[in-house]
């Protein structure tokens, strides 16, 4: 339940509806909690990746290790 996936199962029951063949959301890659849940609802096919290259000093960086995406890994 919870009223986010309500609405998620609302807006799939109306593109569906519409007659769209699928439907896309964006999350940032270190938001594994919104990653989660979008999987859990059944966004399960991955269509699109955005790879950033940081130039700043490494030792300045956010990033965290996390993924391993076709056999390379990546940092979220």
């Amino acid at each position: 339940g919870g009223v986010g996936r309500s609405l998620v199962e609302h807006l799939i029951a109306a593109v569906t509806e519409m007659g769209h063949r699928d439907l896309n959301v964006h999350v940032v890659g270190r938001n594994a909690e919104s990653i989660r849940f979008y999987h859990d609802v059944g966004f399960d096919v991955v269509g699109h990746f955005e790879l950033l290259y940081d130039t700043s000093p490494r030792d300045e960086q956010i990033w965290r290790d996390g993924e391993n995406i076709a056999g390379r890994d990546f940092r979220v």
